[in-house]
């Protein structure tokens, strides 16, 4: 009999930890970002075109959380991706190249900033993405503008006299985490 109750009593203590464990588990899952659940196990190319898709419902603060929660092959992909010029959400894709600002990036961000081929709208956010992370650099490619370049020229100084109301880089925590802490 005695045997009978210790055997209870470790199957009420196993039992009691499974729950805890579920728990704490359903928890971490509840207040884990629903964009993590998107992205885990999933390829670069798999996670660039989730956040090209434009179906997805996503809230705009959130938008770059793909790119964000994705590894480290996703950065590259993003930067093959960026250079075609009819890419999804390619004004964001510079966002996050400037958030991540590596020198590779930036120069890139220069390149489109800068080339007299693309249209106004992704050079100006490319140089809003600049002038987010590196002001310096930004002035810089803004002084390669030729004087053709009236509109964007008018465009980027406004902007700049407005104190360039950009988005603040999202940290890998805030999109991880649902409300970012």
């Amino acid at each position: 009999m005695n045997a009978r109750l210790k055997s209870l009593r470790r199957k009420k203590i196993v039992l009691t930890v499974i729950a805890l464990t579920i728990v704490v588990l359903l928890i971490f899952a509840a207040n884990v970002s629903p964009m993590f659940w998107f992205v885990v196990g999933k390829s670069p190319e798999e996670v660039v075109d989730l956040f090209e898709n434009e179906d997805m419902l996503i809230p705009e603060a959130m938008i770059l959380d793909p790119l964000i929660l994705g590894h480290e092959g996703v950065v590259d992909e993003v930067r093959k991706r960026v250079r075609e010029r009819d890419m999804n959400n390619r004004s964001y894709a510079f966002y996050f190249l400037g958030c991540n600002g590596t020198d590779a990036d930036l120069a890139l961000l220069v390149s489109i900033a800068t080339d007299t081929t693309e249209d106004l709208y992704p050079r100006f956010n490319a140089y809003c993405a600049l002038w987010m992370v590196d002001k310096a650099l930004a002035s810089s490619a803004f002084s390669k503008l030729s004087d053709d370049d009236i509109v964007l020229k008018k465009t980027i100084q406004d902007f700049r006299t407005a104190g360039g109301p950009v988005p603040k880089c999202r940290s890998w925590k805030e999109a991880f985490w649902v409300g970012g802490d």
